[in-house]
């Protein structure tokens, strides 16, 4: 007799779990099949209703069941049988009989939601089932959407009677009804205030409450449907007298000489019939003591005489109360940069610099130049820099004072407010009423270079540029956009593209509605969407939102149809008192700068850029925002002065001046001298993230980020840049890339040449990919990188910054086919998916028990025939916003909030009550592959384990389901969930975290899971043989009664 023991560590999450297999010698079976309980005749069934949902009423819908497996010998027999959502009992379709399909007749049933079901067993076993199947079916009518809005906007005190207004989208605009409930955000429970009725307003009457931050919900149905509900809205509200928020704002805006006169000036959003009173302070950055520059009182504005202060970062700061309180309601604080003048800026692949008036661009500018003609990359050699650098031809006696770039373009505000824009226009980004490239090798800068039409007498204050769009603020704080407009991102109700047609701008392009009365005092854009704080210091965002980048509890876009916008677009809940002063998008994921000088970031989180230690997005499921958002953990004490957004990195300046960055980190962005991700796992934030080194002495004074770099200003007025130098976007010459080795950075970091021995100012705002642009002392701007479209606004072939040859090609990718870019990765056992762009999934690797979700078992590897275009996407029926993978399933959530998992069923695992995998026959993925059925909830995270599965659901509860034998599903018993009919659903108990205690992070190890609690600490149960649930001892948790809730202990 012999035993192998194969002992091995896998790393789930942040959790260290000891796998053991043991397996006997000599003819003995496969231990996966070993393992399966061998009790039932027929296992297996997969129910599918034709046609798709919803049909129309008097429908005849063909049932049929699929996938079923019996014993040798045996014969499978079928019973069918549909139940009305919210509606007993079940009705028999068909009793059973040898038939695998049945016919339902849905000719007098009401409309609404109907659950089916298959049972399954042999012929003459007398069992009332061996295996059963569930699927959900719509008869019209039904609500398919639904929207929430208050009135009077909060905050209002408690005692107010608030006018909630609901409205439903729903087939063949059939009547809806609505029921409307609220919460105090922090506590758990509902509370109702109107059941079903036709009445799309209702009186909320606040008496009583308590004052604090609210989450409403409208809940709607068509009228006479019985379902729980079918479509769901959600609002915050603010009860209170208080001043719940205040927004501070400086004129002239930094950097100015020191002395400058400064006026500052204080906006509170107060309760209603309230006076605000205002206090203003300063202190020099990474100082302990504010100096009073004005004691409370009832004027808004301040001045700040900064003749005798010393150059350098200053942090302002303003307090708000009610007149006749005592203590500050809310604060505000800015920074102010005295000394040089001068700004950077980058985009996708190349950087600008703004010195004094003029403008200098390097980096990548291919299509430059007329046909047939490349243009000139700068920044590739060291002989492209410094003098040799020329400055952007403005026009005659022009000088810029902002710039800003987006992906393949860059725009200059002018002195007097006038805006030109070069570089890449194919969506009409520069404004000019055509698609054509504007560059200078073609003639087209300088007096040849119209400005933006902003309207009749209109200038520009504020600039942003996203992707391919571009956005300002006007004198008048309105914010006109325009530019691509595919996902809404220009916010005016449609996706129709402006500015790349004549007649398209000035008076005829429309303001973005922002609300009633409503303006803007700053705004940034990303990738595909836009957010803006306004005059009220709240936050609004739209354009694209799969990952939930505009903050509001949902993956659906803003902007892209009529009547999104406006009073209709929710403000991003950033916790109660709390309001942003300053804001960075990238690509799928915005970071706000809050007033209590925390940083908050939410959407896409695959690399751990939200900087929460783990990859779960933020924002795309109800209840991920407000209070529910952690802020950045920046380590013991410290705050942020400024923050920068790149592609999939965030980089803050503390208040000492030192820098940290997190997120992806595969070029060297994140500058601590290696490639590996921060914030993806837990212990990589706060004290365990380290500090950028910027040379022996200095600190930084602003930030930027790109795509896949990171650059900061420094206290004596030099630049410097790491991550990838593709196309000289580091703007240091011939290099590899930077920050990615142990002594790239510090000392041996090389700073910008601007020639003439110039600075740059200021680092602006601007998001792009392989280029950026720095705003120099004498008002001239620099780019460098890549100038694939003119965006330098210079004329050379090759990169600027660097040479070609050193592009990353030493790096062999995953091919995943033309154009593939990826999301997310998740890894099981044996196989491997990636989540790309438009919500697409990939896998490779084993096939076994369809893991790759392809119908078949067939491994597909790294040759060119299974990879590239070659592998096919996993048919899901609609986009994935996220996956996890498992030993050998996969599972996905869906821009619907629901989730589909497919691969090894043994236990459950796939949570749609049969034990029948997924993924290896034809015919089972898309919509034939049913969603988990979660009680009429939608998924906030879900994580695939050893042979379970647990999800974070919208109701901060945590649900598990699959192998049970270690009380990994935290239910006080060893019982398998997910692999019977019945057992999912309203069934599956959610796991007992303690009294009051609801979850914010979910992980699913090997033969154990865990929790992060909305107190923060952490709760794990499941096998414990080797400690691995941190409690001390080696007593399993979670497979007998009286072992979860307050039994069972957090970690220490």
């Amino acid at each position: 007799m012999c035993t192998v023991w194969e002992i091995r560590f896998r790393y789930l999450a942040a959790l260290a779990v000891l796998l053991v297999t043991i397996t006997g010698c000599g003819g003995a079976a496969d231990p996966d099949t070993t393992e399966v309980a061998s009790s039932y005749l027929c296992s297996g069934a997969k129910l599918s209703a034709s046609p798709a949902a919803p049909a129309d009423p008097g429908m005849q819908v063909t049932l049929t069941a699929s996938n079923t497996a019996c014993a040798a010998g045996e014969t499978p027999e079928f019973k069918f049988s549909y139940q009305r959502d919210g509606v007993a009992p079940w009705t028999v379709v068909q009793d059973y009989s040898a038939s695998a399909s049945a016919n339902w007749d849905t000719t007098g049933l009401p409309s609404g939601r109907y659950n089916l079901i298959v049972y399954v067993r042999a012929a003459g076993s007398g069992a009332s089932f061996q295996s059963a199947s569930r699927a959900t079916y719509f008869i019209k009518n039904v609500c398919t959407a639904a929207s929430l809005s208050t009135a009077p906007p909060g905050p209002q005190p408690a005692g107010a009677v608030v006018s909630l207004d609901a409205t439903a989208s729903c087939t063949a605009a059939a009547s809806a009804e609505f029921k409307y409930v609220y919460r105090l955000i922090g506590t758990s429970g509902y509370t109702l205030i109107s059941n079903y009725t036709a009445n799309a307003n209702v009186q909320w009457d606040t008496t009583g409450l308590s004052s604090g931050m609210y989450d409403l919900i409208v809940y709607a149905r068509v009228n006479g449907n019985l379902s729980n509900w079918e479509s769901v809205a959600h609002a915050s509200y603010l009860l209170g007298a208080t001043c719940g928020s205040v927004a501070l704002s400086t004129s002239p805006p930094s950097p100015q000489p020191v002395g400058t006169s400064v006026t500052l000036t204080g906006s509170a959003s107060c309760a209603s019939g309230t006076t605000p009173e205002y206090r203003f302070l300063y202190r020099q950055a990474g100082t302990s003591t504010y100096t009073e520059l004005q004691p409370f009182s009832t004027s808004n504005t301040a001045n700040w005489d900064t003749t005798a202060l010393s150059s350098g970062m200053w942090e302002l700061a303003v307090q708000a109360r009610v007149q006749g309180s005592s203590g500050a309601e809310s604060a505000a604080t800015a920074g102010y940069y005295l000394g040089t003048d001068t700004q950077l800026t980058a985009g996708s692949s190349h950087m600008c610099a703004r010195i004094g008036g003029n403008v200098k661009c390097f980096g990548r500018n291919l299509l430059g130049t007329p046909t047939g003609q490349y243009s000139t990359d700068r920044g590739v050699e060291a002989s492209d820099m410094g003098d040799a650098l020329p400055p952007v031809s403005l026009g005659t006696g022009q000088t810029a004072i902002a710039v800003a770039h987006g992906a393949y373009h860059a725009c200059a505000i002018l002195t007097g407010g006038s805006v030109k824009c070069w570089g890449s226009n194919g969506g009409g980004q520069l404004g000019l009423g055509d698609t054509e490239d504007r560059s200078a090798g073609a003639g087209e800068l300088g007096d040849t270079l119209p400005t933006v039409d902003l309207g009749a007498g209109r200038t520009a204050k504020s600039i942003t540029a996203g992707g391919n769009f571009t956005c300002a603020i006007l004198d008048n704080g309105s914010v006109k956009c325009w530019g691509s407009n595919n996902l809404g991102q220009l916010g005016l109700g449609d996706t129709n593209n402006r500015g790349d047609d004549a007649g398209e701008m000035g008076d005829s392009l429309p303001a973005v509605d922002l609300g009633a009365g409503r303006t803007a005092v700053q705004i940034a854009a990303g990738a595909s969407h836009s957010c803006a704080i306004l005059d009220d210091s709240t936050t609004k965002c739209w354009g694209y939102n799969v990952y939930g980048s505009l903050g509001l509890g949902d993956s659906a876009r803003r902007g892209d149809d009529p009547g999104e916008m406006g009073d209709a677009l929710p403000a991003v809940d950033l916790g109660a008192g709390r309001h942003a002063v300053a804001l960075s998008l990238g690509a799928n994921l915005s970071c706000a700068r809050l007033d209590n000088a925390a940083v908050k970031c939410w959407g896409h989180n695959g690399w751990g850029q939200l900087g929460q230690g783990d990859v779960s997005a933020r924002g795309d499921g109800p209840g991920e925002m407000g209070d529910a958002l952690a802020p950045v953990d920046l380590g013991a004490g410290h705050t942020a002065l400024a923050m920068a957004a790149g592609g999939q990195h965030v980089c803050a300046i503390l208040e000492t001046g030192a820098v940290k960055c997190w997120g992806y980190n595969a070029d060297g962005q994140l500058g601590v001298g290696d490639t590996n991700d921060r914030g993806d796992q837990s212990g990589e934030m706060g004290n365990g993230l380290p500090t950028v080194s910027l040379g022996t002495g200095h600190t930084a004074v602003r930030l930027v980020a790109t795509y896949l770099n990171s650059c900061a200003e420094l206290d004596d007025g030099s630049m410097k840049c790491w991550g990838a130098n593709w196309s000289g976007m580091l703007g240091i010459g011939p290099s590899d890339n930077r920050g990615d080795e142990a002594l790239d950075m510090g000392d041996n970091l090389p700073s910008f040449d601007f020639g003439g021995g110039k600075t740059a100012q200021s680092l602006g705002s601007g998001f792009g990919y392989h280029f950026g642009c720095a705003l120099l002392n004498d008002a001239s701007i620099k780019c460098w990188g890549s100038n694939s479209y003119g965006q330098l606004g210079i004329d050379r072939s090759g990169n600027t910054g660097d040479e070609s040859e050193d592009m990353g090609s030493q790096l062999q990718n995953v091919d995943l086919g033309t154009g593939a870019s990826v999301q997310q990765v998740a890894g099981g056992d044996s196989h491997t998916c990636a989540l790309l762009a438009g919500g697409i999934v990939k896998c490779w690797g084993s096939g076994r028990y369809g893991t790759l979700g392809q119908g078949d078992t067939m491994r597909r590897s790294g040759r060119s025939v299974t990879m590239g275009d070659n592998l096919p996407a996993v048919s899901l029926g609609t986009a994935a916003t996220a996956i996890s993978a498992g030993l050998e399933h996969t599972c996905a959530i869906l821009s619907t909030g629901s989730v589909k998992c497919w691969g090894r069923n043994a236990y459950g695992q796939l949570g749609i009550g049969d034990t029948s995998d997924r993924g290896d026959d034809p015919g089972e993925m898309g919509p034939s592959l049913p969603t988990v059925d979660l009680g009429g909830h939608t998924a906030m995270s879900v994580s695939a384990g050893y042979r379970h599965t647990c999800a974070l659901l919208d109701d901060s509860s945590v649900r598990c389901w699959g192998w049970n034998l270690y009380g990994q599903l935290g239910l006080g018993d060893q019982g398998t969930r997910g692999d019977q009919a019945g057992e999912m659903g309203a069934a599956l108990p959610a796991v007992d975290l303690g009294t009051g205690r609801t979850a914010v992070a979910v992980y699913a190890g090997v033969i154990n899971s865990c929790a992060i609690l909305d107190t923060g600490v952490v709760k794990c149960w499941g096998f414990n043989g080797s400690g691995q649930l941190g409690l001390g001892d080696t007593l399993t948790r979670g497979w007998k009664v009286g072992q979860m809730g307050d039994a069972l202990p957090a970690l220490d």
